[in-house]
């Protein structure tokens, strides 16, 4: 059986191309060129995408907690409000007995619903201290040895000027990573 070559022209060995020969590899190298750039985006932006889910979460777990917090302020500010027996014009007249008593032994615990439908409610623990000088820039050991003693019912053992309301929220977030 005759095999069949090329014969070169004359003057050119059998490697050289011709005119409209010599790119024809030009074309595969820059397909390649251009899908290992590709490559190299898409991972850069993947790895810039998973390195901000790590931050998101524990931002999303935050505002759920100050939520919570909030709410437990908003219950806490409440019970004072309604602290009173009488309404004299325009004035209420306080009623000592009717003034919450939550210490931080025994707070007041809550829930609110979750910020959108499908999460779960977030809490808070609520503690509520009386004064007769404010607590304001004091530390936290003058707060306790100055606190007035409350007792449920009775409400504080003396005519309070200030009160302390704290509150402390708290969330679970589904995926918070780990590490």
């Amino acid at each position: 059986m005759p095999v069949l070559r090329r014969v070169p022209a004359p003057g050119r060995t059998g490697t050289d191309r011709g005119p409209g020969e010599q790119d024809a590899g030009v074309a595969m190298v820059f397909v390649i060129c251009a899908l290992v750039m590709t490559m190299i985006v898409t991972i850069g932006l993947l790895g810039a995408l998973f390195s901000e889910l790590g931050p998101t979460t524990y931002e999303r777990k935050s505002e759920r907690t100050i939520a919570g917090s909030q709410a437990g302020l908003q219950v806490g500010l409440a019970a004072l409000r309604q602290a009173w027996t009488t309404r004299t014009g325009t004035v209420n007249t306080g009623d000592l007995t009717k003034l919450p008593c939550y210490s931080s032994g025994t707070p007041l615990v809550g829930q609110v619903g979750g910020l959108q439908a499908d999460q779960p409610p977030v809490g808070y623990k609520l503690a509520i201290s009386y004064y007769t000088v404010s607590p304001a820039g004091q530390s936290a050991a003058w707060r306790t040895t100055n606190a007035l003693p409350c007792t449920t019912g009775a409400g504080p053992s003396g005519t309070p000027v200030y009160a302390l309301v704290q509150a402390l929220g708290y969330a679970d977030v589904a995926n918070v990573p780990t590490g």
